[in-house]
């Protein structure tokens, strides 16, 4: 009894000292504040090494900042968390897929490939063939050229 009782309070000290890790990874973390101007010094460099529009400027500004504000609430839900892990996930299983599909399409198109070739072969021997036997339209023709009917013969 002794032992279970030494277990649970290790087992309890133990959710206490990963409770405390979790929150100070929390207060870690920089103010939204600051990342929302960290975001915005992002975007303004993005923008003006790329053409210094002053609408996409804005543009670019608000979005990263919304961005930024958002990843900054988002990242201390658990709930998020999850979806996130979820989500990246789904994003292998597709690479997955996609890798799967590519090779897929590879091998028809080869297979496609094969039967063109063996379609042209078969073409081919039917040409061939076709010259060795006679139609059966044509058998009277394909005697009168194979038997020589000449005069002497008849005689």
């Amino acid at each position: 009894m002794a032992n279970q009782e030494e277990l649970n309070s290790s087992a309890d000290a133990q959710l206490i000292t990963n409770s405390q890790a979790a929150q100070a990874d929390r207060t870690n973390l920089p103010a939204p504040k600051e990342m929302v101007d960290q975001g915005i010094v992002n975007a303004q460099a993005v923008i003006e090494g790329e053409n210094g529009n002053c609408a996409s400027m804005d543009l670019a500004i608000q979005s990263e900042a919304l961005s930024v504000s958002l990843r900054s609430r988002a990242s201390l839900n658990p709930e998020t968390i999850s979806l996130t892990a979820q989500v990246r996930l789904l994003a292998d299983q597709l690479a997955q897929v996609t890798m799967k599909l590519d090779e897929a399409n590879y091998k028809i198109g080869f297979l496609e490939g094969q039967m063109f070739a063996q379609r042209e072969k078969f073409e081919e021997l039917r040409a061939r063939v076709s010259e060795r036997q006679p139609s059966k339209r044509n058998v009277l023709a394909w005697l009168y050229e194979r038997l020589p009917f000449n005069s002497s013969s008849r005689q």
